[in-house]
């Protein structure tokens, strides 16, 4: 699988999908620690308890370092459009992961 953008399940085809999870069911141990001193944006627009610990806790898991934002403090295509916040914070990220309302985001 190549490292490329991954915006919904249909950016997949059949063989990448695959690997995802094949991925998925192992041990997380088993994984390393490919997030080795790597930040990770976790931007959530609707609240979720169990998605947010869950998701830092993987980070974690992986070496990298969670920095939670909730969506009104970014203004998803209210102050700047989604376009131009995912090209800042791509500079400062390893990966971006967020919690939308529209998935068209």
């Amino acid at each position: 699988m190549t490292n490329r953008d991954f915006l919904q399940i249909t950016d997949l085809d059949a063989t990448d999908l695959a690997a995802i999870l094949e991925l998925a069911v192992r041990p997380i141990a088993s994984l390393g620690r490919p997030l080795e001193g790597k930040g990770v944006a976790l931007i959530f627009e609707k609240p979720s308890n169990r998605t947010r610990h869950s998701m830092e806790m993987a980070v974690v898991q992986l070496g990298g370092h969670p920095v939670y934002t909730r969506g009104e403090e970014v203004g998803l295509d209210v102050r700047e459009s989604v376009e131009d916040i995912s090209q800042v914070m791509s500079g400062y990220h390893a990966m971006l992961c967020a919690r939308v309302f529209d998935h068209r985001v």
